[in-house]
């Protein structure tokens, strides 16, 4: 409980899956133009080294998709925004609750982690690039694309 406010405040409480991919939907492409423009040469490394691990996670099976998370956190945190960074770190820092992983579990098609590991590159690439524009846009092609996913069930 906030004292001068007299709101609750939950950071632990789970964000229904749709509310979390529209906020994201949002917030992210302009993390990835940003990231384009302000990340630095460790920050693109580090950004590439997640997308490498969500490769891996994709191989091995992963339910909980660090890799993943990762490369969001990631890219915000380059963005040189440090709040675009702390909100994306907190909708993503944690595993996905039960009702996100039960949309994943009825409406992930077979072939999602390539569709996200090809989706991911592009991403990378336009950053690599410091193509802001192809990153921003890169970026929302990705979110719509999980979005139409799951909105499809």
């Amino acid at each position: 409980m906030d004292d001068e406010l007299n709101i609750e405040l939950d950071f632990t409480a789970e964000l229904p899956p749709f509310s979390l991919l529209q906020t994201r939907r949002l917030i992210e492409p302009e993390t990835a133009a940003l990231a384009a423009r302000h990340a630095s040469d460790e920050e693109l490394a580090a950004i590439r080294q997640a997308y490498e691990q969500n490769c891996r996670d994709n191989r091995q099976g992963s339910a909980t998709h660090p890799g993943d998370r990762l490369f969001h956190i990631r890219i915000a945190q380059a963005s040189g925004n440090p709040a675009y960074a702390f909100i994306i770190a907190h909708l993503l820092g944690h595993r996905y609750g039960t009702m996100f992983r039960g949309l994943q579990l009825h409406y992930t098609p077979q072939d999602m982690p390539h569709r996200s590991e090809v989706e991911h590159l592009a991403i990378l690439t336009a950053l690599e690039a410091r193509d802001t524009r192809a990153a921003k846009k890169a970026m929302k092609e990705h979110l719509d694309a999980v979005i139409a996913i799951f909105g499809r069930g």
